[in-house]
């Protein structure tokens, strides 16, 4: 509901869903926000190494830092729910306070009636 409220729209990435699946996601939703965890394992591949292969861009990037990736043009923030700093990303923790535009690069979107509140996308 909270993302609701701030005019969010959620898009759900299940863990089975493939790095071409994510891909796929991302050019197709026009995606602005990322959260993904770091740490998890599928088929034997871990979501970081998918993150550094679709963003390769972003290994000299520092966390907080203005995206700027040639294939995902609309994504301008990637957050992460690890422990470790990783490039291009802000910890989720970090993302849960919204303070004086001073002091963060992050903004809210806009709530309007007519947002979509929750879409799934399968396979891509």
């Amino acid at each position: 509901m909270g993302a609701i409220k701030a005019g969010v729209q959620l898009i759900v990435f299940t863990e089975s869903d493939s790095q071409e699946a994510l891909e796929k996601t991302l050019k197709n939703s026009g995606a602005k926000g990322l959260i993904f965890s770091p740490d998890t394992v599928e088929n034997n591949v871990k979501r970081e190494d998918i993150f550094y292969n679709l963003f390769s861009e972003l290994e000299g990037a520092y966390p907080g830092e203005a995206l700027n990736l040639r294939e995902y043009s609309c994504l301008k923030m990637i957050g992460q729910t690890g422990h470790d700093t990783i490039r291009g990303t802000t910890k989720f923790k970090d993302l849960m306070f919204y303070v004086n535009k001073e002091f963060t690069s992050l903004d809210l979107p806009e709530n309007k009636g007519t947002t979509t509140a929750f879409e799934v996308y399968s396979e891509g």
